[in-house]
């Protein structure tokens, strides 16, 4: 009696832990895949202002919709600066594509950054 407990708690678990994985962590290693294929698509010049490099993505799930942050170095003729974006996911849970990008500037407003999302935005719409 105390083998087919200990078997059926067994089967319990490892259900429960391959039913959250499914439902929690592949949606977020999609989205991280979907991420880094559109940034790297992005390594493009467009009126002066290119991609040069980003860092530290981060895709998460949260109140069931995912959502991700990353960090850019834009270039604007001669001059690279770093930024901090927001990521918005759509396309479901299952095939994430980043919907929408979104900056916020403490200190006030950097045209370099508002121009490459818009043209992004713009792209995505």
């Amino acid at each position: 009696m105390k083998k087919k407990l200990l078997y059926v708690s067994a089967v319990i678990i490892f259900l429960y832990v391959t039913a959250v994985s499914t439902y929690q962590i592949v949606p977020a290693i999609k989205g991280r895949s979907a991420a880094t294929h559109f940034l790297e698509t992005l390594m493009l010049e467009k009126d002066g202002l290119s991609l040069v490099d980003y860092r530290n993505l981060r895709v998460n799930l949260s109140d069931n919709a995912l959502e991700g942050s990353v960090y850019v170095t834009l270039k604007n003729q001669s001059v690279k600066k770093e930024y901090r974006i927001f990521l918005t996911f759509g396309g479901g849970r299952w095939s994430p594509k980043i919907s929408h990008l979104q900056y916020i500037e403490a200190d006030g407003v950097d045209e370099t950054i508002e121009q490459w999302i818009r043209t992004i935005n713009s792209t995505l719409s």
